[in-house]
């Protein structure tokens, strides 16, 4: 490509930046019809991407305390930690730039900067602050520059041959020893969630994801820890508060169970399971009428929802 004009460099591209445009637009269409794109201030999104950039990387040079789900609340990072993490990001494009001739740190830095910017959070989907998963492409970056890197010091010397291939090693054995365990954590959900909630800090989505698997196991009582414990984390939790209301119900809690639903839809009028739950619990109580309100109001938010159908034909 060294003999080709810049236009034509820049023209041959513009088929991949119509086709990647085009799967951006579609994808936000899809994740904003299904709710998925959070309403998160933009201080706060610029925040999380500045420290997730530089969290990823230690994540790639120090591959341990990952989990299924980071959790992501407004504030979570200080201003100093924000600094910092600008910092660091203009330090390495700093010395990129200083050692543009090694075009190998400009393409890998690049390339960990650009592929990282659809998934960095600038526009929010989902609640996890970051996720292991994003890097499976923007990881190449990095181990272009850490590998063409490593191979331009080794080849000084014959030494540095002998040191590079020691330490390359090193880093296999390492990785042996390391994914056995890492991979053991999705032994069972029970396993994957107990072990995030270990590596993480305040996760309230975990607390409620654990708790269901241990209400469908029986283990009511300690599901019902976990769903106070996430109230606890995030009191505006609608989830956490419906599945409360099952595990208390279940326990013959009525009274409180009913109070739990209805702070679930105060928080969330359209959550589709609250209106099930309290409908089905009205129709036990002989309330059938208040009942068939829950149902019918499921199905305006949800018209295809089968078991909001099942239910109100049944009472």
């Amino acid at each position: 490509d060294a003999g080709l004009a810049p236009g034509r460099l820049v023209l041959e591209k513009v088929p991949m930046v119509a086709i990647v445009a085009a799967s951006s637009v579609v994808t936000y269409l899809v994740q904003d019809a299904s709710g998925a794109i959070g309403n998160v201030p933009l201080w706060h999104r610029l925040a999380n991407a500045a420290v997730s950039y530089v969290r990823y990387i230690d994540k790639t040079l120090w591959p341990v305390r990952l989990a299924v789900f980071y959790p992501n609340e407004v504030g979570m990072w200080n201003r100093l930690q924000v600094i910092g993490a600008a910092a660091v990001l203009l330090a390495i494009t700093g010395l990129v730039i200083l050692l543009r001739r090694k075009r190998y740190l400009v393409v890998g830095w690049l390339w960990y900067l650009g592929t990282l910017v659809p998934v960095i959070g600038l526009v929010q989907v989902g609640r996890q602050a970051l996720a292991d998963r994003y890097m499976y492409m923007p990881m190449t970056g990095l181990l272009i520059m850490i590998v063409w890197g490593a191979g331009d010091l080794c080849q000084r010397s014959a030494l540095g041959r002998k040191l590079g291939s020691l330490a390359a090693g090193a880093v296999i054995a390492a990785c042996l020893w390391l994914t056995p365990l890492q991979v053991a954590t999705w032994k069972d959900n029970i396993t994957l969630y107990s072990h995030a909630l270990a590596v993480t800090q305040r996760n309230h989505v975990v607390h409620v994801f654990l708790g269901r698997v241990l209400d469908q196991e029986g283990r009511t009582e300690e599901a019902i820890r976990h769903f106070r414990t996430a109230l606890r984390i995030a009191p505006g939790s609608a989830n956490a508060h419906n599945d409360l209301g099952v595990a208390l119900q279940a326990q013959g809690h009525l009274r409180e169970a009913r109070a739990h639903y209805r702070r679930a839809l105060a928080i969330e009028p359209d959550l589709v399971t609250a209106h099930n739950n309290i409908g089905l619990m009205l129709h036990a109580q002989g309330r059938a009428e208040e009942a068939i309100e829950h149902f019918r109001q499921a199905l305006e938010v949800k018209p295809e929802d089968a078991e909001s159908h099942l239910n109100l034909a049944y009472v």
